[in-house]
């Protein structure tokens, strides 16, 4: 059988398609290893944007919570984005370099 999908009103068959076919752990992954990238002085959204071309910034933006509420990464402080208004800085946590290193881990082993 397929994919269950939840039930809506008037969902488009791409968006039922992108539903089925979407990797959420693997965009959370993403996500959090770029984060790693910046390092202790950590990023914004934007720039999370910007290293992630092809994820739309909704789904960049929907993986923080899950991560900072796992103790991954954590908020800093804020800075301006290219908007000009204040966006919230993520950094990485300990547990979350301990997770992209498994993550690595893994990928060395395929």
């Amino acid at each position: 059988m397929g994919t269950i999908i939840p039930a809506g009103r008037g969902i488009a068959a791409t968006s039922e398609y992108a539903y089925a076919n979407t990797d959420a752990d693997k965009n959370t992954r993403l996500v959090l290893s770029t984060i790693a990238a910046f390092g202790s002085t950590g990023c914004i959204s934007d720039q999370i944007q910007k290293a992630l071309k092809t994820m739309p910034y909704g789904s960049v933006t929907n993986h923080f919570r899950e991560l900072i509420n796992k103790g991954h990464i954590k908020v800093i402080g804020k800075r301006r984005g290219l908007s000009g208004r204040p966006q919230r800085v993520y950094t990485i946590t300990s547990s979350g370099k301990a997770r992209v290193q498994e993550q690595h881990q893994g990928e060395l082993q395929l």
